[in-house]
């Protein structure tokens, strides 16, 4: 009887951590499908919905998630032109990756994701451009040498070289690099269903349209529309400016 309870004592905890475990990563699959769908609707409700619900979660490990889910969540608001929502929603980013710096100054995507929330706040008023430049440029350096693996990281890294003018380092060819390596990244760790993965390959299309590479553009917009044939960002904006750039007969 004696060894039956000491088994029961070693066990149970064990259980318990198992189904704790279990239903983490339940909650954090659900999450992540309702801001998948938030994100392909274009939808500022859904987003605050799922946010709220992360925000509610005492779960520590899901903080960096979280943070990059208020990032998320400000695309949204940039594509409704709802600049009050964009900048809450960048604010608490901003927020939430610096406490997690303080915490793990190594972390390559909270490194990388503040880049992306400087990069923002600069698309939103340009001006900020002064001095959030070089900490982005910094940033997301930094998240790059951390993890040069990294699927976010070098989607940031790309992102910063697409966006930035050349004449304060911007480069779109040489961001094309980066996001070629985030896409084979992101496909080999099979994060596909995924909000970062969709605005990966809206970026990474644009970035080949703007180099006059329009076979590879329509081919990208045809992936995303493969993984979310809803994306109404790629399937009636994107896709389509790609589409009429190769049929206009190009210019002896």
């Amino acid at each position: 009887m004696k060894v039956l309870i000491k088994a029961i004592i070693i066990v149970f905890p064990l259980f318990l951590l198992t189904t704790n475990s279990y239903a983490q990563d339940e909650f954090k699959t659900k999450i992540e499908q309702q801001f998948f769908n938030a994100y392909i609707k274009n939808s500022i409700p859904a987003w605050k919905i799922s946010l709220s619900q992360l925000e509610n979660s005492q779960d520590e490990s899901l903080q960096l998630l979280l943070a990059k889910s208020y990032y998320g969540a400000a695309g949204t608001g940039m594509g409704n032109q709802d600049e009050d929502f964009t900048s809450e929603m960048l604010d608490k980013a901003a927020i939430l990756t610096k406490s997690i710096l303080a915490k793990d100054k190594d972390s390559p995507e909270a490194n990388a994701l503040l880049s992306s929330v400087y990069g923002m706040k600069i698309g939103l008023s340009p001006m900020k451009g002064m001095f959030l430049g070089s900490k982005s440029a910094s940033a997301a350096a930094k998240g790059i040498k951390l993890a040069p693996d990294n699927p976010f990281t070098n989607y940031v890294k790309g992102t910063y070289l697409y966006y930035t003018p050349s004449m304060f380092g911007g480069d779109v060819k040489e961001s094309l690099t980066f996001f070629e390596k985030s896409k084979s990244c992101y496909e080999k760790v099979a994060k596909t269903k995924s909000w970062e993965y969709l605005s990966l390959l809206a970026s990474l299309g644009q970035a080949y349209h703007k180099e006059g590479l329009y076979e590879k553009a329509k081919s990208t917009f045809e992936t995303a529309l493969k993984v979310a044939p809803d994306f109404n960002y790629v399937k009636k904006g994107l896709l389509p400016r790609t589409e009429k750039a190769l049929a206009t007969p190009k210019r002896a």
